[in-house]
């Protein structure tokens, strides 16, 4: 088994929510630490045709929080901030 890390740099970044934390700093901390260690299914793929070995890695997520963002940001102009 390797050990892998996730520094989240997108706007929701599911997969981060789902093994890690959202804020980069703390997640790098936690893996410059070793803190929390998760398992997490991992895809590999072998061309035979050009020698490659390629590795996957997948998340499934709904797509839910970033809809729940998006309308609430709509919704500020309306009551104000939170």
């Amino acid at each position: 088994r390797v050990a892998i890390g996730t520094i989240p740099a997108g706007s929701e970044c599911a997969f981060a929510k789902m093994v890690s934390y959202v804020n980069p700093v703390s997640a790098a901390w936690v893996i410059l630490k070793g803190h929390k260690i998760k398992a997490i299914d991992v895809l590999k793929i072998h061309q035979a045709s050009r020698d490659k070995v390629l590795y996957s890695i997948c998340g499934c997520g709904w797509g839910l929080a970033g809809k729940l963002a998006e309308d609430s940001e709509a919704m500020r102009s309306t009551y104000g901030p939170a």
